[in-house]
């Protein structure tokens, strides 16, 4: 997973088109590190977002700003994909979102699923392609 991605807008979803978005990942065996940047069509940075997760599938909870964040994430048995649910509870709603990175067999491309925990919610497909 280790590497510059960048996003293949032809074959993701237009959900985020309207930016360009660059993952920056790192991996040990202890941890996954991702970070997002969004850029507009100029090429200027309008955002960034650092992830860090240690994939051994316990949840981790924080009590934030007066609500309840949970997070865990988890590999697929053969190690290509990366299971990552995150949630917020505030009072009785659940927010969240479950992310599934998957990677190609040949290592080049980067799948990313983003699914609500809602099921009415939306689901996105990103596909990102490995910078040379």
């Amino acid at each position: 997973f280790s590497g510059i991605w960048i996003q293949d807008n032809v074959k993701s979803d237009d959900f985020y088109k309207s930016f360009d978005v660059k993952f920056t990942i790192t991996q040990t065996p202890e941890s996954i590190n991702i970070t997002e940047t969004f850029f507009d069509k100029s090429g200027s940075e309008i955002t960034t977002r650092n992830k860090s997760f240690i994939p051994d599938g316990k949840e981790t909870s924080k009590e934030e700003e007066g609500g309840i964040n949970k997070e865990s994430a988890k590999w697929s048995a053969d190690k290509k994909t990366l299971n990552v649910k995150s949630t917020r509870t505030v009072g009785s709603d659940v927010y969240g979102s479950t992310v599934a990175y998957s990677l190609s067999d040949d290592g080049q491309e980067l799948k990313v699923k983003t699914s609500d925990v809602n099921p009415m919610g939306p689901t996105v497909n990103q596909v990102f392609t490995r910078k040379k």
